[in-house]
């Protein structure tokens, strides 16, 4: 059922997405027990926020900011989601639970090649060759193109 729940549109492209980029970041919990300095330092971020939404929201108008501000975080997160799922979701995806997984082998076949427009590719920081990323995650996503360019077979 809970799968179910996760995966229906309307949540895993507009509550989930707009939960994740708005508020989980405002909330440190998991991993920080017994740690004070992640609530400080959330703490404080979140005044500083709190403190430019209300100065810019007295400048243009509070309904103004959150009517033109909050369409575009719920959009561009939907976006991001959405692109993150489509790479990971696709006909023979690697799926391997046996304890001899290959790192290469679920990095190169676990995530899809997106094939992107230049333009596209540029705004989205590389997602098409996403692979690549799961291959070595330390290269940059403005070098992932010159690494496949370097070596086709990651095509």
């Amino acid at each position: 059922m809970w799968c179910r729940i996760y995966r229906h549109p309307l949540v895993m492209f507009g509550l989930g997405p707009s939960y994740l980029f708005t508020l989980q970041p405002r909330l440190p919990f998991g991993a920080m027990k017994h740690v004070a300095m992640p609530w400080l330092s959330t703490g404080l971020t979140n005044l500083a926020v709190a403190a430019l939404i209300l100065g810019v929201g007295q400048l243009v108008g509070l309904s103004t900011l959150l009517s033109v501000h909050l369409p575009i975080v719920i959009a561009g997160a939907s976006i991001g989601v959405w692109l993150v799922y489509f790479q990971h979701q696709f006909e023979r995806t690697y799926w391997e639970k046996d304890p001899s997984w290959s790192h290469a082998d679920v990095a190169l076949h676990g995530s899809a090649f997106y094939d992107l427009p230049p333009a596209l590719m540029w705004l989205t920081g590389n997602i098409g060759i996403h692979h690549v990323h799961h291959l070595s995650s330390r290269i940059p996503f403005y070098r992932i193109p010159e690494v496949v360019s370097d070596y086709p077979q990651l095509r």
